[in-house]
């Protein structure tokens, strides 16, 4: 890859994490911030939304693993989530 693909590259994965998904729910907003205590309140009402997936195709543990938060990834595997969501 050259220079320029390289830089565009870094520029989109910067738009993608610091924007809001269109369709993301507040559960990914909390993932994305790596906010454990309030993606664990969000799943406590509906465990289900730790499967969903958000307008960028990530899921709540795709945005803990990509945030190299290990406590959330853990928490995550705790809870039985999808692994090979896709």
């Amino acid at each position: 890859m050259n220079r320029h693909g390289r830089r565009a590259t870094l520029i989109l994965a910067a738009a993608l994490v610091a924007a809001p998904s269109l369709s993301a729910g507040e559960i990914h907003d909390a993932a994305r911030r790596g906010s454990l205590a309030e993606v664990r309140a969000l799943a406590a009402e509906d465990p289900a939304q730790l499967n969903t997936v958000d307008g960028n195709g990530g899921t709540t543990l795709h945005w803990a693993a990509f945030r190299g938060d290990d406590e959330l990834v853990g928490y995550h595997l705790q809870k039985g989530v999808a692994v090979d969501a896709k």
